[in-house]
């Protein structure tokens, strides 16, 4: 078993957040040193990297203790739900981007007065 400092560095976490995942019931330790220091098995730590790879997929933690904890959770649903969600703030994020370069365009245009411009473009 590892200690949770080993654990941590090992897994590219901070301490702190091994502790905040025990205190929510996402990861809890395998067993606790007499002076109460977390310590981690091959299991916990099996169980991190999923919700590592999961934290990156853009779930929340909620989300991923469910998925975790739920043995009949429909893994290719929830993949096709979290890419939907991710292509919807894409396309947000693309007009923004417009919004943005034609503010940009219309200020330059103005020579530099940010007032008229923003008027022109609303």
């Amino acid at each position: 078993m590892l200690h949770i400092n080993k654990a941590a560095e090992l897994m590219g976490v901070t301490v702190r957040t091994l502790r905040y995942y025990d205190k929510v019931g996402l990861i809890q330790p395998a067993a606790k040193t007499e002076g109460g220091h977390r310590l981690y098995a091959v299991e916990e730590l099996k169980r991190l990297q999923q919700v590592q790879f999961l934290k990156k997929g853009g779930f929340s933690l909620k989300e991923i203790r469910r998925i975790l904890d739920s043995p009949d959770w429909d893994w290719g649903q929830s993949l096709k739900n979290q890419l939907a969600s991710v292509l919807e703030e894409q396309k947000k994020l693309a007009n923004m981007e417009t919004a943005l370069r034609e503010l940009i365009n219309s200020i330059s245009l103005e020579g530099n007065n940010e007032d008229k411009a923003i008027q022109n473009l609303l």
